[in-house]
């Protein structure tokens, strides 16, 4: 019979329960809707059937196996409505779920207390901001995408009801229990979140129930421990407390928890509101809320140390389910003994049964899920989690406008940390950038000392800090010790506070301290991906946009909330910019199966689109040798890459300002060019590659001495004497020596120009080098032929013009200023050389693994600095100089170049070749071979270097695309690279993913 009852039931509600969900209705549950078919099931029912409706039980989805029979014989004992999960793992739970629906005569409901979604019960899972921080936004749209996002993720571990959103006003700051449960102190911004917290969760399929009735905000005792009271009118309630219950039921809110406290204006028998019919009469009558009432957990003190009968007490005043029961034998019994002395009736329990199978019809799914993807489950939520904490990090206070920070790397800055250790904050800024990080312990004088002596040197300094977000007795763990501390930093230094913390924090904040920081953060919890939006806040990537949902002192009101503008490049995720994450996803084969095939031991991947950085990679080793992984601050050699990020900016500023005209000739400038015929080229020509010169000459050969080499320079076979490889079926002759004069093993007043450690160079090498370019062969006819000898006099002229040096000038007039921190000539000299990734293994010119030192042997010989090469990076600092390009010259509020010399230099220059000024351009003609993609608009530029470097910018698609490499490890003949296109197939991914 029960197996019939049993069977009967599933059907019923599967299919009711799928009509119903699949249509996303939302509207208040009223039990005396009419269901002839519900009622049928309930006179079906025994009474310890029915009576075992009313209860929802506590599990550990991770318990033991002992434990686990123990849950399967209440089970089948006692009939409960629903599963309370409390801790553990989704897959464990999932499993749990199985063997339960095996069992269980009636389909239970299994529900969690989720406020902040999943991860407040289970591991594994992503997380959600708590209430306060999501009162922080200031669109509700957002709140409702992350209830919504709640909801699916509660399915996706087979919850379909959780025990949220909380709806108490936290009126009362040392509000030990509800505090940052809250969504603010505002009841109409509380009613209003709260509405939108519900109604996503609910149209994702999941019963919402909204807590603690009537309001658990004003209390300074915390129910787990103690009972409560709100001493109030219902006046007073109705103007606070009540608005957000108001609201919530008259939109569509299911459930409804009643809180352990006392109220006496809504009971005058010194029951709490949980126990009380007469509060629960007024929810039911005066409210008109017609959906479930769940008794807050029948297990806390404030209830089974005090009252007798409580789950019969509980019951009796209203209602529905009774959550949490301590013992449910006991329970169970004590309903059964109410009906047998006719305390209450099988009438009222068949009315709460209703109820519940209503609201079971409504939201029970189908099946359990098979199985729980953690990684799906990120991928999912990521892009609602990460646009509800930029939305909610609330700037509080900003002197003179401190924030966002600049990216001079001239000014010296400082992190110190406190209470936590802000790995992914620091490392967010150092994206900017460079800041040093200092850990403060308070309790450690001798630390501190160090600390405040370190602080002295900084410019800048932010202070970030983490504690306890419960702690109201302590002030979070920011107490005067920590502030007497922090009032010994430099008072002349620009100093940030950012309080991974509660709010109220602020209230404790000495006025004295409170002077001494230019600007303050409230970003409210300390989680990775808070600190990387924090970061961006502080540098500019992102704006600042959060309001305090609480009032924090007199300085710090309810709702304020000052706002900043994002000025730079942030990180975000593809389908912030409508690009298909999973078509992205392929440039991962693309990339492993290059490095698989050795055509390059590892790379740097950075797709920007409209400003944001959504694809940032990096992958493989600096080597074959496989000991150092590529990380994002490794410097590549970029080899040709120099000419449009070093060379070419200053020629676009020196013409921009009219100290230089592209028409002017190479013999308007003194000593620049001895040959009559190439005095004669324009600074245009260059530009275009159109000035008849050679496309290279190997210099590092012009400097040995082959009069005594009997059998030649290089051979094409490989013998015991040309044994030396440098090329692609070309070998060197290992007698073969430098001419006396041009080299040296010390440096000496002649020779100062370090190739690498152990060679140095003739100091008069670079008018040398000019000398032979001057008597190279030339085109006269000046067609198209693309030379690296053009940027060897663009960088003489730039020099003559500016009376510096291209490092120098490149540095001063953009690294610094835009952030460019990691780009620089002769990185062995400024950074540790491990960040710097190995090119050539050079066995014939410098006979070493080069490292820090420049691969082109050109730019080696004259120390480092050309205009061809020279110039290290990493992706990050490319894609600034990139997205300043596509900014119209602006970035981080500085003005580069006028939009109409970006697009002067970036078009096609002329009808003889593809190229812009300087720039690489596609191919029109789709026959031939073109640098870029072919869904590379013809608006877009770039350039590639000879180590396996790319940098392509699209205005159309508002596109940067940066790849590094170092495809010349060991060898500079492996042209794998290139011959495969990986650069460029690539690329072609990031037009594909582009939605519709």
């Amino acid at each position: 019979m029960l197996r019939q009852i049993r069977e009967l039931i599933i059907l019923f509600l599967i299919l009711f329960s799928v009509q119903n969900f699949n249509a996303q209705q939302n509207f208040p549950l009223h039990p005396v809707e009419n269901s002839d078919r519900i009622d049928s099931l309930i006179s079906t029912l025994s009474l310890e059937q029915k009576i075992g409706q009313l209860f929802f039980i506590d599990v550990q989805s991770t318990s033991s196996e002992k434990e686990r029979q123990q849950l399967i014989k209440q089970v089948e004992k006692y009939h409960p409505g629903g599963i309370l999960f409390m801790q553990g793992a989704p897959s464990a739970q999932l499993n749990l779920m199985k063997d339960l629906n095996g069992i269980s005569k009636i389909p239970l409901f299994y529900s969690i207390d989720g406020e902040w979604g999943v991860s407040m019960r289970l591991d594994s899972v992503t997380w959600f901001p708590k209430h306060m921080m999501l009162g922080a936004i200031r669109d509700n749209r957002i709140v409702k995408e992350v209830g919504y996002a709640i909801g699916q993720q509660c399915r996706e571990v087979g919850i379909n009801i959780n025990f949220a959103p909380v709806l108490d006003v936290n009126s009362n700051s040392a509000n030990p229990v509800i505090n940052i449960r809250s969504f603010g102190e505002n009841p109409s911004r509380v009613a209003d979140k709260g509405y939108a917290y519900f109604s996503g969760m609910q149209n994702a399929g999941v019963m919402a129930v909204g807590k603690h009735f009537p309001g658990h905000g004003d209390t300074n005792l915390d129910s787990h421990h103690d009972l409560p009271v709100i001493n109030k009118s219902l006046q007073q309630l109705s103007q606070n407390e009540l608005i957000p219950f108001k609201k919530a039921i008259n939109l569509g809110i299911e459930g409804i928890m009643a809180g352990h406290l006392l109220v006496p204006a809504m009971d005058s028998t010194g029951l709490p509101v949980s126990l009380s019919k007469e509060a629960l009469d007024y929810l039911r009558h005066e409210l008109h809320f017609g959906g479930l009432i769940f008794s807050d957990a029948l297990n806390m003190r404030a209830v089974d140390d005090r009252f007798d009968q409580h789950y019969l007490k509980a019951f009796m005043a209203g209602n529905d389910v009774l959550l949490f029961p301590a013992d449910i034998e006991k329970a169970v019994n004590e309903i059964k003994a109410g009906v047998s002395d006719s305390i209450i009736t099988e009438q009222e329990i068949n009315t709460r049964v209703k109820r519940i199978l209503i609201a079971k019809n409504k939201y029970l799914i189908d099946s359990v899920p098979d199985r729980y993807d953690e990684e799906q489950d990120y991928l999912r939520f990521r892009n609602t989690l990460d646009k509800a904490v930029r939305h909610a990090v609330t700037l509080v206070k900003n002197e003179n406008r401190m924030l966002p920070f600049s990216t001079d790397n001239h000014r010296q800055a400082l992190l110190v940390t406190i209470g936590g250790t802000f790995d992914q904050f620091g490392d967010m800024l150092n994206h900017y950038r460079q800041f040093d990080q200092v850990n403060l312990d308070i309790n450690s004088p001798e630390q501190i000392n160090k600390v405040l002596l370190k602080a002295s040197g900084y410019d800048d300094i932010v202070v970030a800090y983490t504690g306890n977000i419960f702690s109201v007795a302590t002030n979070y763990g920011f107490n005067n010790k920590v502030q007497d501390v922090l009032l010994k930093l430099p008072s002349q230094k620009n100093i940030s506070l950012v309080l991974f913390s509660n709010p109220y924090l602020l209230k404790g904040l000495k006025e004295s301290l409170l002077k001494r920081f230019g600007s303050i953060l409230v970003a409210y919890e300390d989680k990775p991906e808070i600190e990387k939006v924090t970061a961006q806040i502080i540098m500019g990537g992102l704006p600042a946009m959060g309001m305090l949902p609480v009032s924090a002192g007199p300085k710090f009101p309810e709702g304020m909330g000052l706002y900043t503008t994002k000025i730079r490049l942030n990180y975000g995720f593809p389908e912030n910019e409508k690009l298909n994450n999973d078509t992205l996803d392929l440039i991962d084969s693309l990339v492993y199966s290059a490095i698989q095939d050795k055509a390059m031991p590892g790379c740097q991947v950075l797709i920007a689109k409209n400003g944001e950085i959504v694809f940032d990679k990096s992958y493989g080793y600096q080597t074959y040798k496989e000991k150092d992984t590529v990380v994002w601050n490794d410097l590549y050699d970029l080899a040709s890459v120099t000419k449009i990020a070093a060379t070419l900016p200053v020629v676009m500023h020196l013409n921009e300002t009219g100290k230089l005209n592209l028409d002017m000739k190479l013999r308007e400038f003194d000593h620049l060019c001895t040959d009559t015929f190439k005095s004669d080229i324009s600074i245009r020509e260059l530009l275009l590659h159109q000035s008849g010169l050679k496309p290279y000459i190997p210099f590092h050969y012009m400097i040995v001495n082959t009069d005594n080499l009997k059998d030649g320079l290089f051979s094409r076979r490989k013998t015991s004497v040309f044994n030396i490889q440098v090329g692609e079926g070309v070998y060197v002759n290992r007698y073969a020596k430098f001419k006396d004069g041009f080299v040296s093993k010390r440096k000496d007043a002649d020779h100062s120009i370090e190739v690498v450690p152990g060679m140095y160079m003739f100091d008069a090498i670079k008018d040398s080098i000019y000398t032979w370019i001057d008597t190279s062969d030339v085109d006269s006819t000046r067609s198209y032929r693309y030379s690296d000898l053009n940027f060897y006099y663009l960088e003489k002229v730039v020099d003559f013009v500016t009376h510096s040096t291209l490092d120098v000038i490149a540095d001063s007039m953009y690294y610094s200023s835009l952030g460019m921190n990691n780009t620089m000539f002769r990185p062995i000299q400024q950074v540790d050389p491990k960040r710097i990734v190995p090119t050539e293994d050079d066995h014939f010119f410098r006979k070493r693994l080069l490292r820090g030192y420049v691969h082109d042997q050109a730019a080696a010989m004259v120390g480092g600095v050309a205009g061809h090469a020279g110039l290290f990076s990493n992706a990050t600092d490319m894609a600034k100089y990139g997205q300043m390009l596509l900014n119209d010259g602006w970035y981080g509020n500085t003005h580069y170049f006028k939009s109409s010399t970006i697009d002067y230099y970036t078009q096609t220059g002329n009808q003889l070749n593809r190229r812009g000024l300087g720039f690489d351009k596609p191919e029109p003609d789709t026959s031939k071979v073109s640098p870029a993609c072919l869904s590379a608009s013809l608006k877009s530029f770039g350039h590639s270097g000879f180590t396996g470097t790319y940098v392509w910018i699209d205005p159309q698609y508002q596109i940067v695309y940066v790849f590094l490499s170092n495809r010349v490890n060991p060898d500079a003949y492996n042209n794998k690279l290139v011959d495969e296109n990986v650069r460029t197939n690539i690329q072609q991914k990031i037009y594909n993913a582009m939605l519709p």
